[in-house]
């Protein structure tokens, strides 16, 4: 199925009613709105049987190799592409709508970015979401980790970009701290962010932390 470039289970639904329950549910639908907002027919998008849904992986994941981590996308196999870690936040206002940001090319992410020499994860986090949101938060709790070949078009260069995914609760704003210009923090219901966002492992985190 070329939509789906993830690992992932199927389930049966049941005479009586979805297989799936709670958060698993939530994962689900939002994978469904995905896909049918990327143009994907609706009968092929849930087909009744299967319709699939987010395996459990561990927040923590003690990986022996990288081949073990969550990948979306595949590897170029005639060139070289540059390895970018980074550290990524997901985070709600009251009305549940999540937080993203716009670059002024029109293309939208989590708040994040690179770890610097010297820094650790969360240090990163924080650091980059004040600088492209003018938030200031604290990390909630880790989601999971993930990584994700892609090509650059504006760049023209190929990624494998690792994200480290923390659940984070804004604390105030410091807008001096905002210097990221390019970057424009926007406030969107769930089911009409996913399809915009620029990755699939950031889709991927987003239902992954309303479980």
């Amino acid at each position: 199925m070329k939509y789906v470039q993830l690992m992932r289970t199927s389930c049966l639904k049941k005479s009586t009613g979805s297989c799936l329950a709670g958060s698993q549910n939530r994962g689900a639908i939002l994978w469904y709105i995905f896909l049918t907002a990327k143009g994907m027919p609706k009968n092929e998008a849930q087909d009744s049987e299967p319709f699939f849904h987010f395996r459990d992986y561990p927040i923590s994941p003690k990986l022996k190799h990288m081949s073990d981590l969550l990948t979306f996308g595949t590897p170029p196999s005639d060139t070289e592409y540059i390895t970018r870690p980074g550290a990524y936040a997901i985070f709600f206002n009251s009305a549940q709508e999540l937080g993203l940001v716009r670059t002024d090319d029109q293309r939208y992410f989590l708040a994040g970015g690179g770890i610097e020499s010297g820094e650790d994860k969360e240090e990163a986090l924080l650091r980059e979401v004040l600088e492209e949101t003018g938030l200031l938060a604290t990390v909630e709790a880790p989601v999971g980790m993930a990584r994700e070949f892609y090509l650059d078009e504006i760049e023209s260069r190929y990624y494998e970009k690792i994200g480290h995914f923390y659940r984070v609760s804004i604390t105030g704003q410091d807008p001096v701290g905002k210097i990221e210009e390019d970057h424009t923090l926007l406030w969107m219901p769930v089911a009409q962010a996913m399809p915009l966002l620029f990755h699939d492992m950031y889709r991927w985190a987003v239902a992954h932390a309303q479980r």
